[in-house]
């Protein structure tokens, strides 16, 4: 059976983020932190002081694994809680100083994955890779042309748009 481009895209795409999953739980194995733990030390290496909460919704994890996930950080002393001031029941998630001394390391290990991913790319060719990605997962995040709202709570962003 010979699929369409864009299935192939589809499932290119899966394999993908399934392969670079693999390789960013490869590097930091000896960290004892998996994939959903990296994502959430990378959110918080841009967004820190967000609320727990907001960050399990912009990761798309629910309340009970967004807690265990934070839960483990904690106990490993990457992350902190600290209870907002002005509503008790909100809680904002920091890098603790031990976070901080291992960011160099955590981003050479990323940028490495990121290098073999990315081996073969010019810099013209990734900034148009990066285009297609913005445009897709925004086309993603409209309504669909039947009138039904986007299935996706956020936006594609680049980091550097966080």
């Amino acid at each position: 059976m010979t699929l369409l481009v864009n299935q192939q895209i589809a499932l290119g795409l899966f394999d993908a983020a399934r392969l670079l999953r693999e390789a960013f739980e490869h590097a930091h194995r000896d960290m004892k932190i998996t994939w959903p733990q990296i994502r959430i030390m990378g959110r918080l290496y841009v967004q820190e002081g967000i609320a727990q909460s907001e960050i399990g919704a912009q990761l798309e994890m629910d309340p009970m694994t967004i807690s265990r996930q934070i839960d483990r950080l904690v106990d490993l002393g990457f992350v902190e809680r600290r209870t907002e001031q002005r509503d008790r029941r909100l809680r904002k998630l920091y890098l603790t100083r031990h976070s901080r001394i291992l960011r160099e390391d955590i981003e050479k290990r990323t940028q490495s994955v990121l290098n073999t991913a990315l081996h073969g790319f010019d810099a013209e060719r990734q900034a148009s890779f990066l285009e297609m990605l913005k445009t897709f997962a925004d086309n993603l995040c409209e309504p669909g042309s039947d009138g039904t709202p986007s299935r996706s709570r956020t936006k594609f962003r680049a980091a550097n748009e966080a």
